[in-house]
């Protein structure tokens, strides 16, 4: 018996199609637009608790974290990885208090995610404190830009 050999045409078609599908099941389930985001934020040695707030931010796929610098602060996100749902990221920002580290991560499904980040910050003469931020998101429409 003779076998045929498959065609290179073929062969090409259903090798890209297997790189289209496990390209598109990399992309993380985040719906890029508005998103209010709702953080609480906690930390040691305050009596008092801090009201939650709630802002909005545009997310797109190439910039998933809802996290911005303070105005007069120079920040710079870097340690940036996606994997699946999960967003992680370090951001290092310099200016008015101090040195600002802040580590994060966010799971998305879809149209909301949840997440925290550890922020630290070094004050002159008053040395480091540190908080925790609890981030709840929605997405509720397209970016307003």
């Amino acid at each position: 018996m003779v076998k045929k050999a498959v065609p290179v045409r073929l062969m090409s078609a259903i090798f890209f199609l297997f790189l289209l599908v496990g390209t598109a099941s990399a992309a993380p389930p985040m719906n890029p637009g508005q998103w209010q985001v709702t953080i609480k934020t906690e930390m040691p040695g305050i009596p008092v608790p801090i009201p939650p707030i709630t802002q909005t931010h545009c997310l797109t796929e190439e910039d998933m974290v809802p996290q911005k610098g303070e105005p007069g602060q120079n920040c710079k996100t870097v340690d940036y990885n996606v994997s699946g749902s999960k967003v992680t990221w370090r951001m290092i920002c310099t200016g008015d208090p101090g040195e600002t580290e802040s580590r994060g991560e966010i799971t998305y499904s879809g149209d909301t995610f949840k997440g925290s980040a550890k922020t630290t910050v070094d004050v002159p003469g008053q040395g480091q404190m540190t908080m925790t931020n609890q981030m709840n998101g929605k997405r509720i429409g397209s970016c307003t830009k």
